[in-house]
């Protein structure tokens, strides 16, 4: 297993980290094993908002297995990004994510011109 180093304040300085990034917005998900188990957090940081909580060594609310903090993580910033997602501003972040479907191109099918 992964050894998770703290600094001086109780923080976390290599935990596990997904990122998406789109549109000038950057969302990150992390998890790490503290004393009590596995914790998780978000962050998102835009020109308009930023949102970011470190996970501490002395964190309660924590997650019997990895698995399950990545899911409330990704979850959890989810919820964070739809929630705030006024005038569209993070629908690029939410479609990297896989949340929001991506805008279908349209084709056209109708036979070229012959010259010949």
């Amino acid at each position: 297993m992964k050894e998770y180093y703290w600094n001086d304040e109780g923080h976390c300085t290599n935990d596990d980290t997904m990122n998406y990034k789109a549109d000038g917005v950057l969302a990150a998900y992390s998890v790490a094993k503290n004393k009590h188990g596995w914790k998780h957090t978000y962050s998102i940081e835009s020109p308009s908002v930023t949102i970011c909580t470190p996970i501490g060594w002395n964190d309660e609310e924590v997650s019997a297995t990895k698995s399950q903090a990545v899911e409330l993580a990704k979850f959890e910033l989810m919820q964070a990004l739809s929630t705030s997602n006024y005038n569209g501003r993070f629908d690029g972040v939410l479609m990297a994510m896989g949340q929001v479907p991506a805008p279908k191109i349209e084709t056209s099918n109708e036979p070229q011109l012959s010259l010949f």
